[in-house]
């Protein structure tokens, strides 16, 4: 299993890069690792345009095969996310995921992941510093990507296993209630050449914006609806 957001009651965006094939199993809600929805996967679609060597257009959609209604997702706390709008984009964004929680890419969980999901903030790095720093190891898509978390001192880099986990946020909408919204989908992170961690802190981490992609998006969300 890998990272990923629930766009609608039967699909699952993550990044193509994670590898996932037909015959898998999506876990969809709660905080455990252990816990929420087993789904098996039915279809994989890759974006048909991803760049494996660049990782630019990392995206893959995956169709859950007999997904609960949407008012049984909704009973156990799961609603799918909305994809971002265009214009502004916040200083810093929410990321979560189940991978590593140590730069030397170690958790306590199955693969190296943590058992419990991991949240928390990280800036928006300028895009042209981040292709100053990355263009030589890797050209960048500004418009198609985002930088992010380049010189952080918070300890939230993406890590092993965290690879298709969401760039989001949220806004009140009323008490006690959020409007969930996703900007992008992990997709790597930099390691300095020579540097013997797996997950440095500080350094460039990569996500697909997904909002250049609605139109993709569109044609299994409106077939779902």
């Amino acid at each position: 299993m890998a990272p990923a957001r629930l766009v609608s009651r039967r699909h699952v965006l993550t990044a193509a890069s994670c590898g996932v094939t037909a015959g898998m199993k999506a876990r969809v809600g709660g905080l455990d690792l252990y816990k929420g929805w087993y789904l098996n996967i039915s279809a994989v679609t890759p974006y048909p345009w991803y760049q494996p060597a660049s990782q630019i257009n990392d995206l893959a959609m995956l169709e859950l095969q007999d997904p609960p209604a949407l008012s049984d997702y909704a009973d156990s706390g799961v609603v799918p996310i909305e994809l971002a709008p265009n214009g502004y984009v916040p200083p810093s964004l929410r990321i979560s995921g189940w991978g590593a929680n140590s730069s030397a890419g170690t958790g306590p969980a199955w693969g190296g992941g943590v058992r419990e999901l991991r949240s928390g903030f990280q800036p928006i790095t300028d895009p042209d510093l981040c292709d100053a720093l990355l263009g030589e190891f890797r050209p960048l898509a500004l418009d198609r990507q985002v930088c992010t978390n380049f010189e952080s001192l918070e300890d939230t880099s993406l890590c092993y296993l965290d690879t298709g986990g969401a760039l989001w946020d949220r806004r009140w909408t009323g008490p006690g209630t959020y409007q969930y919204r996703l900007y992008g989908v992990a997709s790597y992170w930099a390691i300095p050449e020579g540097s013997p961690e797996m997950c440095p802190f500080g350094e460039p981490n990569v996500f697909t914006k997904v909002r250049p992609f609605v139109w993709w998006t569109n044609q299994f969300l409106n077939a779902a609806a």
